[in-house]
């Protein structure tokens, strides 16, 4: 098990079943934690990606945009060939002007990272909000904030390794709600949640990625930002439930 301080700055290790505990103490604030299937920990700190090895050391594996640079939970995925896709969040402004964190990191090795950097030449001026792979080839991805689209990628493997993605803008497809910052998919397709500050937020579904629908959030959960979707599952049907 791995975890982080209340301080966000010690990396706690629990082995075993065992109750004693290894620590790790980092220069700056822990942001994300992720573990692989593999059980290999990735850990986001000050704009720079560690994986922790087996002999408990922190080892810097990728550095990101800018030191504020992170990836939020729904912006992490791995394919069945073993590759790690890290979707860039943060939000920086220079000059004016927000600095984009929008980077696509791929990896197979987890050493070796790849970037793709298509949100930029579309004219997005932040960050990823989610990543969730569609079927066994394609990729769904939201980013944000003054476009709020919705992509959908076509994944072009060589060896299991990915060697490019095609992407769809599927914005002008589907009813226009703004930013999604939540998601999940299902056999039943994908659900997203909006990001409205203040507004009315929204459930938009999907089970094609062509037709979507859009359900208002219940009155009392109305104006709260979907940061993520969490799938519950019954003996007849699936069901979502909202984190914010």
């Amino acid at each position: 098990a791995v975890s982080a301080s209340d301080e966000s700055i010690l990396l706690y290790i629990k082995e075993g079943d065992n109750d004693s505990f290894k620590s790790i103490n980092f220069t700056a604030k822990i942001t994300n934690i992720y573990v692989t299937i593999n059980e290999d920990a990735l850990i986001s700190s000050q704009g720079k990606v560690y994986i922790l090895e087996k002999t408990w050391k922190a080892v810097q594996v990728l550095s990101l945009t800018h030191e504020s640079s992170t990836f939020l939970d729904e912006a992490v995925v791995e394919d069945q060939f073993g590759n790690i896709l890290i979707g860039e969040y943060g939000n920086h402004v220079e000059n004016g002007r927000f600095v984009f964190m929008g980077i696509l990191y791929m990896s197979r090795d987890l050493r070796n990272w790849s970037k793709n950097d298509f949100l930029f030449h579309k004219g997005v001026n932040k960050h990823i909000h989610c990543i969730k792979f569609w079927g066994d080839n394609e990729l769904i991805l939201t980013d944000g904030d003054n476009l709020k689209q919705l992509w959908l990628g076509k994944l072009d493997y060589e060896d299991g390794i990915i060697q490019d993605i095609s992407w769809i803008n599927k914005t002008a497809r589907h009813i226009h709600m703004g930013g999604y910052t939540g998601a999940f998919v299902s056999k039943l397709g994908v659900t997203f949640g909006t990001d409205y500050h203040g507004g009315v937020n929204f459930i938009v579904k999907s089970s094609d990625m062509k037709k979507f629908k859009k359900k208002v959030l219940p009155s009392r959960m109305v104006r709260s930002v979907c940061q993520k979707i969490d799938l519950l599952k019954s003996e007849k049907k699936d069901d979502w439930a909202m984190v914010t």
